[in-house]
């Protein structure tokens, strides 16, 4: 009984600092029944537009071109595959450079396919080391892609297509420690929870 009533006393009281936080920022109160006038309804400021710039008519194909230049001039043997992104080696490995297609100004540098997840406990294992990778890794993401492969990721808005050939490197650096933080995560925790 103590406890259903200091629950209702602490919903009692985030309700009421709810109604009075809305207030006090000039917003309606959600107890409210009347609607707010549309001056109130929209700040000045607003903009329903994306933030982000629209794709230009070529913009993709001019983007893929300088990439595809700096890359050959870097000694990468670089080539366009089948879904229009730009694929390369380096180190026996296969990356992607992928520009979004209705915001070009998004580039994703993309390493996929690192380890397979073959079961539900594997899942959970390769999970605990993707959220590790997460937490300490910076800019380079891992996650498991929708086909149930390990991948890591950089996604970038590069305003201007030559800011590329300024991150490059650095960019494969940063998927390379992430890579190596992945593989010895996963090591760690497969020692612990499937004993040889």
């Amino acid at each position: 009984m103590k406890t259903i009533y200091v629950l209702l006393l602490v919903v009692s009281s985030l309700m009421a600092c709810a109604a009075s936080t809305s207030l006090g920022h000039g917003m309606e109160n959600p107890l409210s029944t009347t609607s707010p006038s549309s001056e109130q309804a929209q700040p000045e400021n607003l903009t329903t537009d994306h933030p982000l710039a629209e794709a230009q008519p070529n913009e993709k194909a001019n983007r893929q071109d300088i990439y595809m230049k700096y890359l050959s001039l870097q000694g990468y043997n670089a080539f366009i595959d089948e879904e229009g992104d730009i694929c390369f080696k380096s180190e026996g490995k296969t990356y992607f450079i992928i520009i979004e297609d209705n915001n070009n100004e998004i580039t994703t540098l993309l390493y996929p396919n690192i380890i397979s997840v073959d079961s539900e406990q594997e899942r959970i294992l390769v999970a605990q080391a993707v959220s590790y990778v997460n937490r300490t890794a910076k800019i380079a993401k891992a996650y498991i892609n929708t086909s149930d492969w390990v991948s890591i990721s950089i996604e970038l808005l590069l305003k201007e297509a030559q800011d590329f050939e300024l991150l490059f490197e650095r960019m494969m650096q940063l998927i390379m420690y992430a890579e190596y933080e992945f593989v010895n995560k996963i090591n760690q925790i497969r020692k612990v929870y499937i004993p040889a």
